[in-house]
């Protein structure tokens, strides 16, 4: 029975392909908003700050997914007319910040974790596991931001200094 699990798992793991077909995580959130209809989009820019780096595939992939339920919530919940992710290379840290000009958050049921922001706790949870932070800016009738926040250990040049000597 085991065996068969096992095989199973691989088969469907084997069969699985990455979240990031394009091979870069701007690609792949420039490639979300085709998932909306066309009455959702709003006007929609990526900003990427710094030096683009590459990522850890399974982080790479588990930031995106993120950022892709931030930024679908954004276009089709949001009402905005301007939808914004921003991805901002640090030394040390990786930093995706989506954000709109919407309605904004109802800030009863973003404390109280009403069933209709259950996509808020899942990006939290999913974040926690990666290391990362989420954190949700929002006031009503001013729009929204999530922020993601990675540390990169190795990431920039403060590698040697942690290390205290050339690498």
């Amino acid at each position: 029975m085991r065996k068969g699990i096992n095989e199973g798992r691989a088969t469907l793991l084997g069969l699985r392909s990455s979240v990031l077909q394009h091979g870069s995580l701007e690609r792949a959130l420039c490639d979300v908003r085709n998932d909306c209809a066309p009455s959702d989009r709003a006007q929609f820019r990526i900003v990427i700050v710094g030096e683009t780096k590459p990522l850890e595939s399974a982080l790479e992939e588990q930031i995106f997914l993120i950022a892709r339920e931030a930024l679908l919530n954004a276009l089709r919940h949001s009402a905005a007319s301007r939808v914004e992710a921003e991805i901002e290379y640090l030394p040390c840290k990786l930093r995706v910040v989506i954000r709109d000009d919407g309605t904004g958050i109802d800030p009863e049921a973003l404390r109280t974790g009403r069933d209709s922001y259950r996509g808020l706790t899942g990006m939290q949870e999913r974040a926690a596991r990666i290391g990362a932070k989420v954190r949700v800016w929002s006031k009503q009738g001013a729009g929204t931001e999530v922020e993601i926040s990675l540390p990169i250990h190795g990431f920039g040049e403060n590698r040697k200094e942690r290390f205290g000597k050339s690498i």
